[in-house]
């Protein structure tokens, strides 16, 4: 019972942060097409939104926005769209491990 409750939170925990850091990355990524393209950012949330489904350049826009606009070191940016991968495999070894 008490790994039950253990696990239920380390999972709750890594949701709360995957769905903060997918926010997050939408809203580098709206930056980052405000930013080259110069549209309003009404309509570079459509557009962000649409590249998250386009891993490659959904990333690329993402970390050039995060760079570009909010002024992050390249390793900040990297972290923010590979660390859900990261989690990912963590949750997959917690739930290989019960």
């Amino acid at each position: 019972m008490q790994l039950m409750r253990r696990t239920w939170l380390v999972n709750g925990v890594i949701n709360f942060g995957v769905a903060v850091a997918l926010i997050l990355q939408v809203i580098a990524t709206a930056d980052g097409i405000t930013h080259v393209m110069g549209w309003n950012s009404f309509a570079s949330w459509f557009v962000a939104i649409a590249m998250g489904w386009m891993p490659l350049l959904g990333t690329a826009t993402g970390m050039y926005g995060a760079i570009a606009v909010w002024e992050w070191p390249w390793y900040a940016a990297a972290t923010l769209f590979t660390w859900p991968i990261i989690l990912a495999v963590a949750r997959f070894g917690i739930a290989i491990s019960d």
